[in-house]
């Protein structure tokens, strides 16, 4: 029997090659070392922030058709920026949730009205490139381990609730690449 809400979902293949390609262009040479909350080991690899508005214009109908039919229907009105992400050999990003520490955190920055006052509720990435291996998006046990592998090809989009733990396992051949984006709302009821 078929789950009424669904964990993630999932286009395969959905964004053409060329387009992938110049998305990562977008960060050429403006890397920056990744950055996380707290553990510094928990995370290694490179990250570019952008906020290209034809990058929201074709992942938002995405995220509504997930949003709709994965059974979520959270209230939705913005995005964060952009974050480009490149993980070369041994790069990952352990087990994390991405809802600013508990499901309910909501930002408080005043001087920021795209973000004051909404909570991350649904995260998406895609992959850019297939050159690699490793490097799994992984949909994991609250142990943090033992989790849904959901391997990932060029153009592959993948939407989640963004206060479900997950991680990126560790690329063991080539660099991955992916686009992530946080969509936000008003604070959970």
């Amino acid at each position: 029997m078929k789950p009424e809400v669904e964990r993630y979902w999932r286009w395969e293949n959905e964004i053409n090659p060329k387009l992938c390609k110049e998305i990562i262009e977008l960060a050429e040479d403006n890397w920056s070392k990744a950055k996380t909350v707290g553990d510094p080991y928990l995370r290694k690899g490179k990250t570019f922030f952008t906020n290209e508005q034809h990058i929201y214009d074709l992942f938002f109908p995405y995220m509504e058709t997930a949003n709709k039919n994965a059974g979520w229907n959270f209230d939705i009105d913005r995005a964060e920026n952009c974050q480009i992400a490149k993980y070369d050999k041994n790069d990952h990003y352990g087990a994390h949730i991405d809802s600013l520490g508990t499901w309910s955190t909501r930002y408080n920055c005043p001087d920021n009205q795209n973000l004051h006052n909404r909570t991350r509720k649904i995260s998406m990435t895609c992959t850019l490139n297939s050159d690699f291996e490793g490097g799994e998006l992984e949909l994991t046990t609250l142990a943090g381990t033992n989790g849904e592998n959901l391997e990932a090809t060029q153009g592959t989009i993948v939407f989640f609730p963004s206060f479900l733990q997950h991680r990126i396992k560790p690329v063991t051949k080539g660099t991955r690449y992916s686009i992530v984006l946080w969509f936000l709302g008003a604070p959970w009821r």
